[in-house]
């Protein structure tokens, strides 16, 4: 097992109901499989999947990156400004 720090911001953070989470995965598992224990804590994420881009140790990722222990990813939402 790997331990990671899992991060949300704005919308994510509301519907996860707080602004970090420390999970236990299976070692390699991915990013993806660490969106999904979220998805688990806040079913309603699921309609944000495609629009969340996530940032590994502080470097834009991909879900299928494979995760390290500890590890920090951040998951954000879409955002917009001018």
């Amino acid at each position: 097992m790997l331990r990671v720090v899992l991060r949300s911001f704005a919308q994510i953070r509301e519907l996860v109901g707080r602004d970090a989470v420390e999970v236990e995965l299976p070692v390699r598992s991915t990013i993806a499989d660490a969106w999904g224990e979220l998805l688990v804590r806040a079913p309603k994420l699921g309609g944000l999947t495609t629009s969340t881009r996530v940032a590994r140790n502080g470097v834009l990722a991909a879900f299928d990156d494979e995760l390290a222990e500890g590890d920090e990813v951040a998951f954000l939402p879409p955002f917009g400004g001018g």
